[in-house]
């Protein structure tokens, strides 16, 4: 079942309180993942009910458990309810449970709530056919923005195209950053009904990549010291691994590369917003460090991020070296 008809099948199940069987929730954006899982208990038992709901995590998540239970008729309500989160079973297969979601009792509402899944195992194929399987994934720009301006307007608040994107900017794609900062922007602009440019500067954290984009603009200008310090402020402060880091950096150098050969093609700044997935401000951005390279140099640049990865991934070279390395390859 694809996303949005499973997603549209959830609502429909909870409109029309017929809620039953099993669902399958999975993906990397956890926001939507984790909202959905809540709609769907508090659809069943708006109350907590400590009797007939049951929880299951990566440490307790035994199928045997969970199938006795399943077996255990609701006490006093008309559904049992059992949610499984992180349990792997979805990953590396679980015979038992994929037998048993072929005929699910009446009475039972089982959420499996899943990072990873391989579509190869014989429960995921099962729940394919037995179940309501929806993936989550990280929305566009354009999801997101619909999304974030909604929630500013149920606000009563207006938010300037400028001050939309760079919020957009610092925040990324990750919709559990996004509510979080949008939580903090509008209680700080409590008494205003205009967020603006310095509101979202002033309250809103810098994030990762925001990070690292500063440190490629000290090694364009091969000023070593500052990207050193930056590299290192990431280590102490933000608790980043250097593979992490490095592989940020990489991804940094890809979107600079579609850029470059973007521009050479005379692509404008809108239709590269368009064909990359990504907002408009943060294109200009980019095109503006892009200038910086030579097509030549910054191939090269990215070509040699790719095989510190691979030098790690390969035990040739050591993690706490590598992205020393590619900040002395960018600075020379």
């Amino acid at each position: 079942m694809s996303k949005n008809n499973g997603i549209s099948r959830i609502d429909e199940d909870i409109a029309n309180n017929a809620l039953s069987g099993a669902y399958l929730l999975y993906g990397e954006e956890t926001y939507l993942l984790r909202q959905y899982k809540n709609k769907i208990i508090n659809a069943l038992f708006p109350e907590k009910d400590t009797m007939n709901c049951s929880y299951f995590s990566e440490e307790d998540a035994d199928e045997g458990k969970i199938i006795d239970l399943a077996e255990t008729m609701p006490f006093f309500a008309e559904k049992r309810l059992i949610v499984v989160t992180g349990s792997g079973f979805f990953k590396k297969g679980s015979e038992k449970l994929s037998e048993y979601l072929k005929e699910i009792p009446d009475y039972l509402v089982i959420i499996f709530c899943e990072k990873e899944v391989d579509k190869r195992t014989a429960i995921y194929k099962t729940a394919s056919k037995n179940a309501v399987c929806v993936e989550f994934t990280t929305p566009t720009d354009d999801v997101l923005v619909k999304w974030i301006i909604k929630r500013i307007k149920d606000e009563s608040k207006k938010i300037s195209k400028d001050a939309l994107n760079i919020f957009m900017e610092k925040c990324g794609q990750d919709m559990e950053k996004i509510n979080t900062e949008l939580e903090k922007l509008i209680m700080y602009c409590y008494e205003s009904d205009d967020i603006t440019i310095e509101d979202v500067n002033e309250i809103c954290s810098e994030t990762q990549s925001e990070h690292v984009f500063l440190m490629l603009e000290a090694m364009v200008k091969k000023d070593r010291e500052k990207a050193i310090e930056l590299y290192l402020e990431l280590l102490e402060n933000k608790k980043e691994k250097p593979i992490g880091i490095l592989a940020r950096i990489t991804w940094q150098l890809k979107v600079l590369w579609q850029i470059k050969q973007m521009s050479i093609s005379h692509v404008s700044s809108a239709d590269m917003a368009r064909q990359m997935g990504y907002s408009p401000y943060m294109i200009r951005k980019n095109e503006s460090l892009a200038r910086r390279f030579s097509a030549d140099i910054l191939y090269d640049q990215l070509s040699f991020s790719i095989e510190l990865e691979e030098g790690v991934k390969s035990g040739k070279l050591s993690e706490n070296v590598i992205v020393e390395m590619m900040i002395d390859k960018c600075c020379k």
